[in-house]
C-alpha cells in the first residue's frame, strides 16, 4: 500500500512540474500565448496584417517568426512560447501600412486588440472657473484594452500618435487636486478640457462645504408629476441633484443643495419627466438665492 501511494505522489507531482514547465521557457521565464486582432480603430476587422517585428525591449530578441494565422476566425495572429516582457509589435498592413505598438505579455494568454489609426490628443488645463492655467501635468494615461500607460507620449500639453481607443486619464498641476476622467479617442484631433480644482482644506469630518437654495415659480399645476433639478459642473465633475419641494397651490416651489460643491461655473436643469423646463448657467458660490420664472423661458 505504502509503495502505491508513493508511486500515485509521483505521478502527481510530476504532473505539476509538466504543468509548471510548460508555462515557462528554456531560460526559466513564463510564457505566454499572444493572439492579435486589428481593427481600423472604429469597428472594422483588418484582414491581411502581418508581424515584420516582435522584439523585447529588455534583449533585443525579435519573436516574430513565432507568428502565424489564426485558426479562429475572431482573430488575425498567434503566437506561442512568447516570454513575459514588454514589446515593441510592427504589423505590415495592406491598407494603412506600418502600424507599431509598444505591448505588455504579463499573462498566460495575451488577447491584443491594434488599432491601426492613431490620434493627437491636446489638453486645455482649466480651474473650475474656466481660467487658463497653461500646463498640466500628467500622471498617467492608461488604455483600458491594453492596460499601457501612455502618459509618456505627452509633451506639454499634446500627445501625438495615441491609438484609438478608450483611456482613463489622471492630470494634476501645482496646487490642484489630482483629476481622474474617462476619455474617448475616435477622431484625428481630440481635445480634453480638464477643469482642475484648487486643493482647499475640507472639514476634518464628513460635512457639507456650500449650501444652494432657490426657488422656481410658475409651474403647470395641472401636471402632477415630480420637478427635479440638476447641478452639474462645466469644468469639474461634480453632479448633484434636488428635488422641488413644491407648495400647496403646485405653482412655485423650494430646492436646496447642501453639500461639498467645488466653486466654478456649472449648468442648472430643471425637469419634471421627459421635459427640460429651464436651463440656466450657474456661478457657485452664488450670492444670493436662484430664482427661476418658467414665464421667462
Amino acid at each position: 500500500m505504502r509503495s502505491v501511494f508513493l508511486a500515485l505522489c509521483f505521478v502527481a507531482l510530476g504532473v505539476c512540474v509538466m504543468r509548471s514547465e510548460s508555462t515557462r521557457s528554456m531560460g526559466g521565464n513564463l510564457e505566454a500565448r499572444v493572439q492579435i486582432l486589428v481593427t481600423d480603430g472604429l469597428g472594422r476587422k483588418l484582414e491581411g496584417s502581418k508581424v515584420s517585428a516582435f522584439r523585447a525591449l529588455q534583449s533585443g530578441r525579435d519573436f516574430a517568426g513565432h507568428f502565424h494565422e489564426a485558426t479562429f476566425p475572431e482573430l488575425h495572429l498567434a503566437a506561442s512560447g512568447i516570454p513575459y516582457g514588454r514589446y515593441n509589435l510592427k504589423l505590415l498592413d495592406p491598407e494603412f501600412g506600418d502600424i507599431s505598438r509598444n505591448v505588455d505579455v504579463d499573462k498566460p494568454v495575451v488577447r491584443l486588440v491594434v488599432p491601426a489609426r492613431t490620434a493627437t490628443v491636446h489638453l486645455v488645463p482649466l480651474d473650475t472657473s474656466g481660467l487658463d492655467l497653461r500646463e498640466v501635468k500628467m500622471v498617467s494615461f492608461v488604455d483600458s484594452n491594453s492596460g499601457i500607460d501612455l502618459s509618456g507620449h505627452f509633451r506639454g500639453n499634446e500627445a501625438p500618435d495615441v491609438p484609438y481607443g478608450s483611456y482613463t486619464l489622471r492630470a494634476r498641476t501645482f496646487g490642484t487636486t489630482t483629476m481622474e476622467r474617462s476619455v474617448d479617442v475616435f477622431q484625428p484631433d481630440v481635445w480634453v478640457v480638464l477643469g482642475l480644482r484648487i486643493v482647499l482644506e475640507l472639514p476634518s469630518f464628513p460635512a457639507p462645504t456650500l449650501q444652494i437654495s432657490g426657488r422656481v415659480r410658475n409651474i403647470d399645476p395641472s401636471t402632477k408629476a415630480d420637478v427635479y433639478l440638476r447641478l452639474v459642473g462645466v469644468y469639474t465633475n461634480y453632479v448633484g441633484d434636488a428635488k422641488l419641494e413644491i407648495a400647496h397651490t403646485g405653482e412655485s416651489g423650494t430646492f436646496t443643495f447642501n453639500a461639498v460643491i467645488p466653486d466654478g461655473k456649472y449648468v442648472l436643469i430643471t425637469t419634471r419627466g421627459a421635459e427640460t423646463l429651464d436651463m440656466r448657467e450657474v456661478k457657485v458660490p452664488a450670492r444670493d438665492p436662484l430664482e427661476i420664472d418658467l414665464r421667462r423661458k
